[in-house]
């Protein structure tokens, strides 16, 4: 097989191999952009891609540079934008082969198998759940132990500066999670339960994560962690792994500089130095959550925010079977038991998607784009032009496209918001779609064209700027306690239909309201239980969860907000009355509690609402951003 099989590190190497016609190629998707910069040539050839850990990024800049460079397609075509928009959409001469264990919407439309009832099916499916029964996975629900966390800040000092809520919440809560005492803590249960629990799992090999929020919160654990370990005389190692330069008070710390082996020596490879028997917990930050596959790992303690193929996939580190492993645990601080099962029960069985992206979107909104009088004609073919002869004349391009950004400058707020809007959904929509639609009409090329590049010049000057606490905020109580233990059972369904993928643009931004720092910290302690007792406060949360969770209270409060009020009223108490026939712990003393005084029932349940609003508007904003 020698000389068969090629993997290219550079653009310009895997240009040669192609030409060369290597008959199995190795490589980046990221090269491709670099060979259509050299303009390879690929005529009267077939490819078959395959393509692992496939997701919705296979139908971006960098998929599309990857099918320009290996169409049949001739480069001396007359009309050039012809050419190019042969390159689009599928291809006769390709065909791919993508795998994943958590198909979105949009991967099952660009991958799957569409169906004559309009659905779109994956061409082979091997379950999670049929990997679970035949023993090629292990069931990483099977021992899942969730943790709340409550604590009281105390506001010493005077300084009340004024502050948008999104931005204190996210200071205070970064505040909270790097506080020594309170990683401390937690980091008492984790080491204890790893010595007493997992240490001699696995023939005594077993090893444990730590998943943290953040690469400052990893450098402080790596720190609780290793003085603990160290007090308490254990003899175990931990590792840490985090991207770049970590700066607390004054100090910088990095991956590097955090490792050291028992000679003194500092770590180059993390992932090699895990599988020593000296190193049992490995710290991480976003690094080794996903991909990550060593067989002895056991258990992992997680601190941070997971959901959807998140959750799956950081989870499902712990899935790979070894001989003498037989179960996998989880100590989970931060999520709760049904946002997890939420997540994994959508790829246990099988995944479809009902129906595909209508194209038709597409041309709704050129026409609307159009109407906003920005560009002409004239002005597309102009940069269309530039853009595709000679992509390296930038001063060409700046000056093509500079009437358009004047035009946009003079329009008023709401329309520059709002044309922003449309034009970022139109490139994102015509990228995507672009992908799997066969388009012969060149103008929708030809905005496309000017769209991205026009974006990169009228983006909001606005931002919201960095806010750090003042001085004298302090962390006056804290504590953690078990909310549920247990398996996470799924549900046996036939299988999850997804709904068509919505692809849209940012969304106009908002008015965000500032209010004073010590507003939000009563928020914060009244959030956390000040006028409820320990016990209350469990039930408090369980209700609030729940009714997060509730998809069609949601479409009623969104629809109808003149009775949004009292729907969740009506909600909140069946839930509670549910949970007290559940027997659920803590609900037998809570619901009297709430029924015989009224007034309390009434500044609950108004409080809760508040709660609720709040964050179904940071949920919507978040999810605006996020696309």
């Amino acid at each position: 097989m020698r000389g068969t099989v090629a993997t290219p590190p550079t653009g310009a190497e895997l240009k040669q191999a192609l030409q060369d016609g290597k008959q199995v190629i190795v490589c980046s998707l990221f090269l491709f952009p670099q060979v259509l910069r050299l303009t390879s040539q690929m005529l009267n050839k077939r490819f078959a891609v395959l393509i692992d850990e496939a997701h919705s990024s296979q139908g971006g800049k960098t998929t599309r540079s990857m099918n320009a460079v290996l169409a049949d397609v001739e480069e001396d075509d007359e009309d050039f934008i012809v050419r190019e928009t042969k390159k689009r959409g599928r291809l006769n001469n390709l065909s791919y082969f993508a795998f994943t264990a958590t198909p979105k919407d949009t991967t099952l439309e660009l991958f799957g198998e569409p169906q004559p009832e309009g659905n779109y099916n994956p061409f082979h499916l091997y379950s999670m759940r049929q990997a679970i029964e035949e023993g090629f996975i292990l069931d990483v629900l099977q021992n899942y132990t969730t943790y709340e966390q409550y604590y009281r800040l105390l506001q010493a000092t005077t300084e009340d500066p004024h502050c948008t809520t999104g931005q204190l919440a996210r200071a205070l809560h970064k505040f909270v999670n790097l506080k020594e005492e309170a990683i401390r803590e937690k980091v008492e249960v984790i080491v204890e339960h790893f010595c007493d629990r997992v240490q001699q799992r696995i023939n005594g090999k077993a090893k444990a994560m730590i998943v943290t929020s953040s690469r400052p919160q990893a450098v402080r654990y790596k720190q609780v962690v290793d003085a603990y370990i160290q007090e308490k005389g254990y003899t175990f190692k931990t590792l840490v792994a985090f991207s770049q330069t970590v700066t607390l008070n004054g100090i910088k710390y990095t991956e590097y500089s955090m490792n050291t082996a028992s000679a003194g020596e500092n770590i180059h490879d993390i992932a090699e130095a895990f599988r020593k028997d000296e190193y049992r917990i490995l710290i991480v930050a976003d690094k080794f959550q996903t991909g990550f596959d060593q067989p002895l790992l056991h258990t992992m303690y997680v601190d941070k925010p997971l959901k959807d193929i998140k959750a799956v996939q950081t989870l499902s580190r712990l899935n790979r079977c070894h001989s003498g492993k037989n179960e996998t645990m989880v100590l989970d601080f931060i999520n709760d038991w049904q946002t997890i099962k939420n997540a994994f029960q959508r790829y246990y069985t099988a995944t479809s998607l009902s129906q595909g992206t209508d194209p038709d979107r597409l041309y709704n909104l050129e026409r609307k784009l159009k109407q906003f009088g920005f560009y002409d004609t004239s002005e597309l073919e102009n940069v269309t032009n530039i853009y595709f002869r000679n992509p390296q004349a930038v001063d060409q391009l700046e000056a093509a496209i500079s009437p358009v950004v004047e035009r946009f400058d003079e329009a008023e707020e709401d329309d520059q918001n709002r044309f922003r809007e449309l034009l970022t959904e139109y490139v994102r929509l015509y990228l995507y779609l672009s992908q799997i639609v066969k388009f012969t009409d060149v103008d929708l090329e030809k905005l496309y064209s000017l769209g991205h590049l026009l974006l990169t010049k009228i983006q909001p000057s606005h931002q919201e700027s960095p806010f750090t606490l003042p001085q004298g905020i302090e962390l006056e109580a804290y504590r953690i306690q078990q909310t549920f233990s247990g398996t996470i059972k799924l549900d046996n369904i036939a299988q999850t239909l997804l709904q068509a993928p919505e692809i849209k643009g940012y969304g106009t931004p908002t008015v965000k309201v500032e209010v004073p720092l010590s507003q939000v910290i009563q928020e914060f302690n009244n959030r956390y239980g000040v006028n409820l007792t320990d016990a209350d406060k469990v039930c408090v949360e369980t209700v609030t969860k729940r009714l997060s969770q509730d998809v069609q209270l949601k479409q009623k409060v969104q629809v109808n907000a003149e009775k949004a009020q009292t729907t969740f009223y009506e909600t909140a108490q069946k839930q509670i009355i549910a949970l007290f026939r559940e027997n659920s712990p803590n609900f037998q003393d809570f619901y009297p509690k709430i029924k015989i005084n009224k007034d309390f029932e009434t500044a609950l349940f108004r409080w809760m609402f508040e709660l609720y609003i709040d964050k179904l508007k940071e949920e919507n904003q978040g999810e605006a951003e996020d696309a």
